[in-house]
């Protein structure tokens, strides 16, 4: 997987006003690549909601739905333990949706990033 460490065209088209927190979720999920070893140890310095919601300003999706289980692009290039924390708190972030329009996508990101809870 090579790490996009600037958020993807996909996240810039639909949000271009963020431009600036796009690009602070890009970068914070290059750190949770960068421990993701660590988090495989249980030492995790990074919080895995945070990290699902900041690949989807790196995922680069084409079309406009997307499957709410977006982050089945990253297995197999995660270890596992970090990549089961990582889908169990995307799935909490999409609350099971099958298929949501990527803008509906971007936006729950964003709030989930910034700290906001799910209801």
């Amino acid at each position: 997987m090579g790490i996009a460490c600037k958020p993807s065209e996909a996240a810039l088209s639909v949000m271009p006003y963020l431009r600036p927190l796009l690009d602070e979720m890009a970068n914070y999920w290059c750190l949770c690549v960068k421990y993701a070893d660590r988090c495989e140890r249980g030492e995790c310095p990074v919080d895995l909601a945070k990290c699902a919601a900041a690949y989807v300003a790196v995922l680069n999706e084409r079309g406009s739905v997307v499957r709410g289980n977006y982050y089945v692009h990253a297995r197999g290039e995660l270890p596992d333990k970090f990549y089961e924390g990582l889908a169990k708190a995307a799935s909490r972030m999409v609350r099971g949706a099958r298929y949501l329009p990527y803008e509906i996508l971007l936006a729950l990101a964003v709030h989930y990033f910034l700290g906001g809870n799910i209801i």
